[in-house]
């Protein structure tokens, strides 16, 4: 039987289709729950979690794969230096549009105390990751400007702990079975506890908050299992057909949370390289799931706040938006993103380099 080890190909996949389609899930999510409508994606998907949910899951499985994969085949500093790369231009050209252009259109304030603010400063300040200010002056009436940035913490906080677990020797074989089942103990725990997403039980550090970051690196730890055990875990159509058959039961058991993580987990990389599709995004479009991401929340809410469309509903929001969204997403990756990998690809030796593979939120 062919494994996935066997299957990957890291120059024919369906990754950047995989994080295409989850980004702009998010943002039909986003487009119900900022209505305050009920999410039928949600239901659709056995009540699991929201359709953002599924898609902020899907990020942290396919990032924990790659990334594991990353963090095994190349030096300390390349690969941390890839991951700033691949992370930290793209959030600072957000968080300049937010204070330059979403800011002066859309605060309630004079523009010289919007800009003299030191809540305007310290929303450029996210661009260390983990302190977050995600509101703006007088923006949104002092709401979130940036709802999906809360990710990027738990995503490069796990980017942090694989070469530690690499040093002690825990990305080998059966020994990522302690840090796996340590993750998963903990997130169990969490919840038996009572803990879920509006009662986090405090952080860890700054920007991780204790029971999302369980929840989401609990993901990334399987996707990083899978790359390490790529060699013994097969790539096959029953098994993706009965991971499909236990989320759609397991959505009425009591196991359900470990159906989710199973069975999604093993049909995200089955879908990602059983068959990869004859679409070169990356060379075409590009890799806009990033961009998506981080663009998506705050032009929705700008056509929201606007008001230029009466009688906004989820889909005319999603409809409204995307478009504008893509455009932005587009620009990050062909100005800010591609020649951020490209100037960290001139940095790096023959022997270090691999295609990028890279997994954003």
């Amino acid at each position: 039987m062919v494994t996935i080890g066997q299957c990957f190909d890291p120059r024919s996949n369906n990754f950047d289709i995989i994080r295409l389609t989850a980004a702009c899930l998010v943002v039909v999510s986003h487009s119900f729950s900022m209505l305050g409508h009920r999410e039928p994606v949600a239901h659709w998907l056995g009540g699991y979690d929201t359709g953002g949910g599924w898609a902020v899951s899907i990020f942290f499985i396919v990032s924990g794969f790659l990334i594991a994969k990353s963090c095994m085949e190349r030096s300390f500093f390349v690969y941390i230096s890839s991951r700033i790369a691949r992370i930290i231009p793209a959030l600072a050209a957000l968080l300049l549009f937010d204070v330059l252009i979403i800011g002066p259109l859309f605060t309630q304030h004079p523009i010289s105390v919007y800009f003299s603010s030191l809540d305007t400063l310290k929303h450029l300040a996210s661009v260390s990751v983990f302190y977050q200010a995600t509101g703006l002056p007088g923006v949104f009436g002092d709401g979130v400007v940036n709802g999906t940035i809360w990710t990027l913490p738990i995503e490069f906080a796990c980017y942090l702990v694989l070469p530690v677990l690499l040093f002690l020797g825990a990305l080998r074989k059966w020994f990522i079975i302690i840090p796996l089942g340590l993750v998963a103990y903990l997130y169990a725990s969490a919840s038996q506890s009572g803990l879920h997403w509006a009662n986090q039980g405090g952080e860890i550090f700054y920007g991780l908050p204790y029971y999302s970051t369980l929840k989401n690196s609990l993901f990334f730890m399987i996707g990083a299992t899978m790359w390490v055990h790529r060699d013994h875990i097969p790539i096959a159509s029953p098994l993706a057909l009965l991971s499909i058959s236990l989320l759609v039961l397991g959505a009425f058991g009591i196991l359900k949370m470990t159906v989710f993580y199973i069975g999604l987990s093993y049909l995200t990389i089955y879908v990602s390289i059983a068959r990869p599709w004859p679409i070169e995004l990356h060379k075409s479009v590009g890799d806009l799931s990033y961009g998506i991401y981080l663009y998506g929340f705050p032009i929705q809410k700008s056509v929201i706040v606007s008001g230029l469309i009466k009688s906004l509903t989820p889909l005319s929001l999603t409809f409204v938006s995307l478009p504008i969204v893509l455009i932005l997403a587009y620009a990050s990756w062909w100005v800010i993103e591609r020649p951020s990998l490209q100037w960290r690809k001139k940095r790096q030796t023959g022997s270090d380099f691999i295609p990028p593979l890279q997994a954003g939120p």
